[in-house]
Parts: C-alpha cells; sequence; structure tokens
C-alpha cells in the first residue's frame, strides 16, 4: 500500500470531511464556553459540572485544535493536488490531531464524563477517530519507509 493508493486517497477525504465538520464544531464549542453556557457535544460535562481550571484548558485545546483543523483542511487540499508540501503537512497534522483525541479522551474520562447519557456523545467521537487512527498508522509507516512522496504523474 502506497500514499497514493485507492484507501489512502478515502481515508485522506475522510479526514478532510472530519476536519471540515471539527471546524464548526469547535467554534460552536469555544462560542459556548467562552459565553459561560454548559458544552453538551462534543464534550458533554459530568453530572457535577466542568471545573472552571477545565473549562479554560478546554478553551485553549478548542483554539489550538481549530487552527490544527483549518491546516488539516490545507493538508487534504494539498494531498489531492499532489503538492510538494501535502506529506510533512499529513504527518504534522494527523499527529496534532491523534495528540488532542489523545487529550480529549483523557481528560473526559478522567473528570467522570463518560457516565450514563454523556456515553454515546464520547463513543461517537472515539468510532469516528477510528479511520484518523489508521490514515496517521498509515503515515508513520511510510514515514519509517521514506516512502511519503507523490510517483510521477500518469
Amino acid at each position: 500500500m502506497t500514499a497514493a493508493s485507492q484507501i489512502s486517497k478515502i481515508l485522506t477525504a475522510y479526514y478532510g470531511l472530519y476536519q471540515a465538520v471539527h471546524i464548526l464544531v469547535n467554534i460552536r464549542g469555544t462560542w459556548i464556553l467562552m459565553s459561560g453556557s454548559q458544552l453538551d457535544f462534543p464534550a458533554p460535562p459530568p453530572p457535577s459540572g466542568w471545573p472552571v481550571e477545565v473549562i479554560h484548558f478546554m478553551i485553549a485545546i478548542g483554539v489550538l485544535d481549530l487552527m490544527n483543523a483549518i491546516a488539516s483542511v490545507f493538508f487534504v487540499y494539498a494531498f489531492f493536488h499532489r503538492r510538494p508540501n501535502a506529506f510533512w503537512l499529513g504527518n504534522l497534522t494527523l499527529s496534532i490531531s491523534v495528540y488532542a483525541f489523545g487529550l480529549y479522551t483523557y481528560w473526559t474520562y478522567a473528570s467522570n464524563a463518560w457516565v450514563a447519557g454523556n456515553i454515546w456523545a464520547y463513543v461517537f467521537v472515539s468510532v469516528t477517530f477510528i479511520p484518523i487512527l489508521v490514515l496517521w498508522c498509515m503515515y508513520c509507516y511510510w514515514g519509517i519507509r521514506n516512502e511519503l512522496k507523490f510517483g510521477k504523474r500518469a
């Protein structure tokens, strides 16, 4: 399997769609948190609510995650237009996405937010992220094997 394979194209297109939606979700979530309201999705609060310190952390991560989502859309564009910067931008944005997903999963789980009615929001986010983990693993593999380049155009 190569970076130009059909599966990598499908996963990259999925990543672009995921991040385009993610931009809207991040803008909405950051707006809700900054206005002092309770966030319902993608991170519904634990029964006791989010501590103030966690809300500040969520806003900071949300803003950085928004910047990464925007950069990810540029990566997908570069990938499908065979730009030379596509692979380093892909490695960067995919790595940031995986890191942000790890932080999101840890802080929400450690805060006991994964309870009763909230569980389905967290399961949804986790399941929809699986293809991105697969794409990231593929990029890591290709990077180790020095295969992150486009072949000649047909």
